[in-house]
């Protein structure tokens, strides 16, 4: 049920719609299998079959608009194929601070001496809009390099996390009806970084003064990266009032 349960967030967000669920195929080597092509021989872009690069321009129009929708874009079997390789360009993007463009290029308008300009060629991936990927390891599929996850935040599910839950019978609330702004999720109810409430760096930081340490015991040391540290403490931020603090630490 890994693909139900992202799906179900954008239901519960009042988004379904919005949502965009994309099988990865093994034969995936680089970016245009996801994002399309320029085609020369016709002279016009081609998105591909994916849907993602339509997609991702409605919601930089939207986010440019209202800012109401929210986008989620699930790579159903996300490492069938090496991501390092088709979703290359997108991993640069997304991972970039919100003060930075995170702009992706669809092609190279500068190469092309006949390009009338009509065409996008290039879009802004906008807070409105996140990724999601299902993973399995077994002999048919790749492995996730420190690279990579390095830049993303990882979900373990097991049979123990899933209970069956009972169908909502009536009609849908209005707030599942009228849906979550973006300009509300993003602006106001996740907290950034630096929020991170001082008491709660304070209990992390003697575990990471701990795992920067080298002993015969537990071995080399482990140093995280300030991406990762920066996670945390996002996260520590945005568990404050809605976890009790000793259960968010622990997680």
């Amino acid at each position: 049920g890994k693909s139900s349960v992202v799906a179900a967030i954008a239901r519960a967000l009042g988004h379904g719609n919005a949502f965009l669920d994309i099988a990865v195929r093994r034969s995936w080597s680089d970016d245009r299998h996801l994002l399309g092509f320029y085609d020369a021989f016709h002279g016009r872009y081609d998105p591909g079959p994916s849907g993602l690069a339509p997609r991702l321009l409605q919601a930089q129009r939207d986010w440019d608009d209202e800012r109401r929708g929210i986008y989620l874009i699930l790579l159903d079997e996300f490492n069938l194929s090496s991501p390092e390789y088709y979703f290359s360009q997108l991993l640069q993007v997304v991972t970039r601070p919100p003060e930075q463009p995170r702009v992706v290029r669809l092609f190279d308008a500068a190469s092309l001496p006949a390009f009338s300009g009509s065409e996008v060629d290039q879009i802004i991936v906008q807070p409105n809009v996140s990724f999601w990927g299902t993973i399995n390891y077994d002999e048919t599929t790749e492995r996730l390099s420190p690279r990579l996850l390095d830049r993303t935040g990882m979900v373990f599910l097991t049979p123990r996390d899933v209970l069956p839950g009972e169908r909502l019978g009536g009609e849908a609330s209005e707030a599942t009806t009228r849906g979550a702004r973006a300009r509300e999720v993003c602006g106001t109810w996740v907290r950034r970084p630096e929020q991170c409430p001082r008491e709660l760096w304070e209990k992390v930081e003697p575990l990471l003064e701990l795992l920067a340490r080298a002993t015969d015991e537990w071995g080399a040391r482990v140093e995280l990266s300030p991406r990762v540290l920066s996670a945390v403490r996002r996260y520590l931020a945005n568990s404050a009032g809605v976890l009790d603090p000793d259960k968010a630490i622990d997680f």
